[in-house]
């Protein structure tokens, strides 16, 4: 008799948002001794320039030993904004470090240890 196999099962693999990979990577360089902080570059009711907030803004801000590294997290396929280019520019400008990091790939050689 013939019997009917039953219908494979969809693997779904969950989506790693912005924050599950900014949660990782705050993580890594934790634990690696780095001093890592969170820029919210939000909006605020138009306040944004006389609070200090500047859209584009990096992510994160990671000092360890005198560096000081700015951090655009994006997900696999997320993309850079022309805002947020802008500000890299300018904060490359001043000589500062900016890197985009999508996963903890992009992070290693700061948590070799």
């Amino acid at each position: 008799m013939w019997r009917r196999h039953p219908k494979p099962q969809r693997v779904y693999q969950a989506k790693r948002t912005e924050s599950d990979v900014q949660r990782a990577i705050v993580q890594a360089l934790s634990y690696a001794g780095w001093i890592v902080m969170h820029i919210p570059n939000q909006s605020t009711r138009g306040r944004q320039r006389w609070s200090g907030l500047m859209p584009g803004a990096p992510d994160l801000v990671a000092v360890k030993h005198g560096r000081v590294l700015f951090l655009e997290v994006k997900t696999e396929k997320g993309r850079i904004s022309e805002k947020q280019s802008e500000v890299h520019d300018l904060l490359r400008l001043h000589g500062m470090e900016v890197r985009v990091v999508r996963g903890a790939d992009d992070i290693m050689d700061l948590v070799q240890l």
